[in-house]
């Protein structure tokens, strides 16, 4: 008896154990945190790469809520593959732990051959960058204070974290004092490694002032026209206000020292030239302003893309603004698509300058007359879509050509992907313009010949026509 009992004991005894070793196997882990910060440029780009071990199904993750606000572009990644994530928290600060961040929620399966995985979270922040002093004369350089927490927080346990910024320049002005856990190599700044790291830890602030030369090229509006025509053509047109969103100019301007600065190639607070990559067989390209054509621009023909390098007519510095459109035609096959009378339009949803920042964008697709079973696919979330129409002078029916409309906040480089519009419409209405054409040249012609028969010269008649003889 005593042996049956010692026996069931160790059974209890070896399940317990067996059910708190499976727990502890589910428990999931960061054996490692790697921050890297880009404030090279006017924008902040953050890419974390948890080191995972135990998750199954989903893995959440912490952004900091006063930040949402400049939030442009986030991403998450496993081995490269795109994972879908949603907000797990309706509000910041759904407890106490967790006080000042918002939470999402991303899936993720596991392979069965690795313990740990790698999850890739990438967030790009607009405006986050502020100059101080907020004004400074020509001559002056420019620099800039960037805040954030020293530790990446995360509602697991953290073996070892560290945090990498990436400077525009290595002439650090201030940054937060971590004797024992700060490294600097030129324009790189490493904190870390943090061992240990509690749920939810942040470390404190982390801040540093430091010169940026950058372009702070913003746009206040951006309207991207997008025209389709069946007969060959796509014609794009982009217009822009622009301003320099770094620290004020104050003073006067001098071109003596604005040519000096330039000829000894030292760093200059302005910036002049803009690249734009736009799709691969794009002519007709133009660049103008309110004044007339702009010529201080170049195109090269590169794979895969055309480059155009545009030169406003003046020195940009903060506070100054310029404002200017350009444009460049495509063929029809390389965005339009069609299988019977169903046409798929792909074109690119943002605008094509890398370093500008666009506060409102507006995209307005316009479509061939008589289109319709209209689709607009916006490669994003929180693009707002109307319809409207346009009248041109070779409508034939008078309903006009449908316009498409999305509007878009806050955009950067990565919205740079394929917009897709589907419509349907039928070929046959493709010789409506030009037999519009050929009637109306076919009445003016039919108009001459009436005219030319008809006897325009002026006859007396009556009394006067016959004179009498006395």
């Amino acid at each position: 008896m005593a042996g049956r009992v010692a026996m069931a004991i160790l059974l209890v005894a070896s399940g317990a154990a067996a059910a708190g070793g499976a727990e502890r196997r589910a428990e999931v882990v960061n054996t490692q945190v790697q921050r890297k910060i880009d404030v090279s440029t006017q924008f902040a780009k953050v890419v974390t790469t948890y080191t995972v071990k135990g998750t199954s199904g989903s893995y959440k993750f912490a952004l900091p809520a006063d930040a949402q606000d400049h939030l442009a572009f986030m991403s998450v990644t496993m081995d490269k593959a795109e994972l879908e994530f949603e907000l797990d928290a309706p509000s910041p600060g759904r407890d106490s732990a967790g006080e000042g961040l918002v939470l999402y929620s991303a899936a993720v399966e596991r392979p069965q051959d690795k313990e740990e995985v790698k999850i890739a979270v990438k967030a790009v922040y607009t405006d986050v960058l502020t100059a101080f002093p907020k004004e400074i004369t020509q001559l002056e350089e420019q620099s800039v204070v960037f805040a954030s927490t020293l530790l990446a927080p995360s509602p697991y346990k953290t073996v070892k974290q560290t945090t990498t910024l990436k400077l525009a320049s290595p002439k650090i002005l201030s940054m937060t004092e971590a004797p024992s856990k700060r490294s600097v190599k030129s324009d790189q700044v490493t904190y870390g490694p943090f061992e240990d790291v509690p749920p939810f830890a942040d470390g404190g602030e982390l801040r540093i002032h430091y010169v940026n030369h950058a372009a702070f090229a913003k746009a206040t509006s951006c309207l991207r026209e997008i025209e389709v025509s069946n007969w060959g053509n796509i014609a794009v047109e982009e217009h822009y206000d622009l301003v320099h969103a770094g620290a004020k100019m104050k003073g006067g301007f001098s071109r003596m020292d604005y040519m000096a600065k330039k000829h000894a190639e030292l760093p200059n607070p302005s910036f002049r030239k803009l690249d734009a990559y736009l799709p691969a067989g794009a002519s007709d390209i133009y660049y103008r302003d309110n004044i007339g054509n702009i010529s201080t621009s170049t195109v090269r023909h590169n794979l895969g893309a055309v480059e155009l390098s545009v030169l406003s007519r003046f020195p940009m510095y903060g506070g100054w603004k310029n404002a200017w459109y350009q444009g460049y035609n495509l063929p029809t096959e390389a965005g339009l698509r069609h299988s019977g009378s169903h046409f798929t339009l792909e074109m690119p949803f943002g605008p094509p300058f890398p370093s500008v920042w666009v506060e409102d964008l507006t995209v307005k697709v316009i479509l061939p007359e008589g289109a319709h079973n209209i689709v607009a696919l916006p490669p994003f979330e929180g693009v707002s879509e109307a319809r409207t129409e346009r009248f041109t002078f070779l409508d034939t029916t008078g309903s006009g050509r449908p316009v498409v409309i999305m509007k878009m906040k806050n955009v950067v480089k990565e919205h740079n992907v394929m917009l897709k519009v589907t419509y349907d419409f039928n070929r046959a209405r493709m010789m409506m313009e030009p037999l519009l054409l050929a009637g109306f040249f076919l009445a003016c012609f039919l108009a001459a010949m009436a005219a030319g028969r008809v006897d325009m010269r002026i006859r007396r008649g009556g009394a006067d026509a016959a004179p009498t003889k006395g």
